[in-house]
């Protein structure tokens, strides 16, 4: 890596973050080509890999006061960020994943990404600490996909995934289809569903293993029973099933 590379890469970044000024973007320039050389994120690491800019030292507190810089507006830059990577997208479909991290023992981390090739390429994010969160659970996701719902291409319906320690949420499912995106939630298999003849039962009375299992109907009786398609899969060899729902399909389906 060369001085050249970082002001090239500064000039791009400069055209799809508006929001920043020319000190902010080279910064933001430094410390981006600086993590794939490093492979790592942290200051310290990186500030090793940036040799040609000062001691190693003296570019770590370049970087940790970049980062701890309160005039950057995170809202303005995700959304940025957002529609660069997002407009970038030529299939046409999008599947946004929804998960919370732990950094460490106090740090959590709620993130909003695109799913890119079996990985997972965050848009919007927000750090707080575990025990002080900055709103609702359901309104932070919402508030994080709204950031990333400004890169969604005219006409494209993005499919929202969350696993079970988020998705098990009737009011996030409202939130997804308020924006008007599909959604394919992982949920307890204690998760009760009810066909459309009434009939009740617990997911995974539906299946046994070995077995895959479809079918439309009603979930979470205290939300007042939401409509939905069920999608049960039980592999050999695992001691329970993986169950989910999404929205309802039209067509009807046999139950037990």
């Amino acid at each position: 890596m060369c001085l050249e590379q970082i002001y090239t890469w500064r000039e791009q970044i400069a055209q799809h973050f508006a929001d920043l000024g020319a000190w902010q973007t080279l910064n933001l320039a430094i410390y981006s080509l600086g993590m794939m050389v490093a492979r790592h994120c942290s200051p310290s690491r990186v500030s090793e890999k940036l040799g040609m800019l000062g001691k190693p030292s003296t570019v770590q507190r370049r970087l940790e006061r970049w980062i701890a810089n309160g005039r950057i507006d995170i809202r303005l830059s995700c959304q940025s960020w957002s529609r660069w990577l997002l407009g970038r997208v030529k299939t046409g479909r999008i599947i946004l994943l929804v998960d919370e991290t732990k950094l460490g023992q106090w740090l959590s981390v709620m993130v909003v990404g695109v799913a890119f090739g079996g990985h997972c390429i965050p848009l919007a994010w927000w750090c707080y600490h575990e025990k002080a969160w900055p709103m609702k659970q359901v309104a932070l996701i919402g508030e994080l996909l709204s950031w990333a719902a400004v890169g969604v291409p005219a006409g494209c319906v993005p499919l929202v995934q969350a696993d079970r320690g988020i998705g098990c949420s009737p009011d996030l499912i409202r939130a997804v289809q308020g924006l008007g995106w599909r959604f394919l939630f992982r949920v307890q298999k204690s998760t009760r569903f009810r066909t459309h003849q009434g009939k009740a039962h617990r997911l995974d009375d539906l299946i046994m293993p070995g077995q895959c299992w479809s079918g439309s109907g009603f979930v979470f009786k205290k939300a007042g029973w939401l409509p939905a398609t069920v999608h049960l899969i039980w592999q050999a060899g695992y001691a329970e099933p993986w169950p989910s729902v999404c929205l309802p399909f039209l067509a009807g389906s046999r139950f037990p």
